[in-house]
């Protein structure tokens, strides 16, 4: 699960409508703690290439005169077809009643008609379809699954800034570390079932983690992305970069903004994560602020995973 709101644009002459998304849409998408990602498409052939690989779309607007043609119904009809679900904003610069008419006889759901030269005026009415949609799919047990999911994917940029490193001695901290972490782990799992079939499953897994060989830890570590989740979880990650010397000094360097910034991933996202993961009620969480630092930190720990990226790349090429 992902904080992504996908539109698709369908239109062969966006002529008077260019700012449509990025001065009216977009700030409200953002507002909402999502990043709006749009694809244009502007003729039959780039429409049916984006649906063969594409599907996850959250909302579309569309032509009725896609192509010169009142195709529009048409290609409705397809995406439906395609199991495309999701709202479509059919616009056209005929009269709306025609419009209203061709959706209603050609029985589309989810599909809501403007005329094309008063799209701009009617804005208000599409950002609160927009927030509708997005608000009415966001309950605390979707909340959990897009914040694990996210904390997951920043987990690996994470265990790729670890490698890249260029400190020799970075694998004897983390072995220490990961003894530690992975008891941690391991007692919190279990102590958080009150059913015993479920402890005797988790003992079992725990059991395999702590067996491993501190000669094998670094290879788990690097190769296993499962039990690397376990004895070098996103704790101890967090935990050894704020305390790498050299790391710190690297960032002070580069980016000393992007350096504080990183020091609050782990109150603005990773507690309210924890909070999430292991409690059936986390108490009041600001969800939509949540979203947002989601969103910040990721994408600064990107630009933190590029720049060591590109420390490792150099040190190679010149060796």
């Amino acid at each position: 699960m992902n904080l992504d709101y996908n539109i698709l644009w369908v239109d062969d002459n966006i002529e008077g409508l260019e700012s449509l998304f990025d001065t009216y849409i977009k700030g409200q998408i953002e507002s909402l703690g999502f990043v709006m990602k749009l694809d244009i498409v502007g003729n039959e052939e780039e429409l049916n290439t984006i649906l063969n690989s594409k599907n996850n779309f959250n909302l579309i607007f569309m032509d009725y005169c896609f192509d010169d043609e009142n195709k529009g119904i048409k290609f409705i009809e397809e995406i439906r077809e395609k199991d495309i679900y999701c709202n479509i904003i059919f616009y056209s610069a005929q009269e709306i009643e025609e419009l209203k008419k061709a959706i209603k006889e050609n029985d589309i759901n989810g599909t809501y008609a403007f005329y094309r030269q008063n799209i701009l005026r009617d804005i208000d009415k599409i950002n609160k379809m927009i927030q509708f949609d997005i608000m009415s799919n966001l309950d605390e047990s979707a909340m959990r699954g897009i914040t694990m999911a996210q904390v997951a994917e920043i987990d690996h940029i994470l265990l790729e800034i670890v490698k890249n490193i260029p400190d020799n001695n970075k694998w004897n901290t983390i072995e220490k570390n990961a003894k530690n972490a992975r008891h941690k782990h391991c007692k919190k799992l279990i102590d958080k079932h009150e059913n015993d079939e479920k402890k005797l499953e988790l003992l079992s897994k725990c059991q395999e983690v702590l067996s491993i060989s501190d000669s094998d830890l670094k290879t788990i570590i690097l190769e296993d992305p499962e039990k690397s989740s376990r004895v070098f979880p996103t704790a101890a990650r967090t935990e050894f970069l704020y305390g790498n010397e050299i790391f710190n000094q690297l960032m002070e360097n580069y980016d000393k903004d992007s350096l504080i910034m990183f020091k609050k991933y782990k109150t603005d996202v990773i507690e309210l994560r924890n909070k999430l993961a292991h409690y059936k009620n986390p108490g009041e969480i600001n969800y939509v602020e949540l979203r947002k630092n989601i969103i910040l930190h990721k994408n600064n720990i990107i630009k933190i995973a590029n720049y060591f990226r590109n420390i490792s790349e150099n040190s190679v090429s010149n060796i």
